[in-house]
C-alpha cells in the first residue's frame, strides 16, 4: 500500500514570499501543537514583511500608473444622481416621453401580488424578509 509522501520545500533559490508565507500556513495548520510556529517569532515578522512588501508594491504601482480618467456618466444615470441629491423632486422625464403617462402601470395590467407588500398594497421598493416567512416594504 503506498504511503501519503508531502514533497520536500522547493531549494532557497526558487523560495519566493509567496512561498515562504504558504509555507508558514501549513506549519500554523499542523496537527501536532508541538509542531506548529511560534506567533511572536516566527508568524508576525512574516506578516508584518508582507504588509511592508504590499505597501511598497503599491506606492510604486501608483507611481508608475496614474488612474485612467472616468467617463461622464450617461445621461439617464446623471439625472438619477441629481435626483437622488435632491430626495422628494420627480425625476425629470426621458427625452421623448414627456406627455406620456408613468403613474401606476400600463392600462389594463397590474404588477404581480408577489410585488405588493401586504400592508400597503402598494409595489415594494426595499423589500425585506420577516421572521413570519412574508415580504413587506422597509418602510411599512
Amino acid at each position: 500500500m503506498p504511503s501519503c509522501r508531502i514533497p520536500a520545500p522547493p531549494p532557497p533559490s526558487t523560495h519566493t514570499p509567496a512561498n515562504a508565507c504558504t509555507d508558514l500556513a501549513l506549519k500554523c495548520a499542523s496537527a501536532d501543537p508541538a509542531t506548529r510556529p511560534r506567533l511572536r517569532e516566527e508568524v508576525l515578522p512574516t506578516l508584518v514583511q508582507l504588509a511592508q512588501r504590499t505597501q511598497l508594491y503599491a506606492a510604486a504601482a501608483a507611481v508608475q500608473a496614474p488612474l485612467p480618467a472616468v467617463p461622464p456618466p450617461p445621461p439617464q444615470q446623471q439625472r438619477q444622481q441629481q435626483h437622488w441629491s435632491h430626495p422628494g423632486t420627480p425625476l425629470p422625464a426621458p427625452f421623448g416621453t414627456a406627455g406620456v403617462a408613468t403613474a401606476g402601470p400600463p392600462a389594463g395590467r397590474e404588477p404581480p401580488a408577489i410585488f405588493l407588500c401586504p400592508i400597503t398594497q402598494d409595489v415594494m421598493h426595499d423589500p425585506v424578509f420577516a421572521a413570519d416567512g412574508y415580504t413587506y416594504e422597509r418602510l411599512a
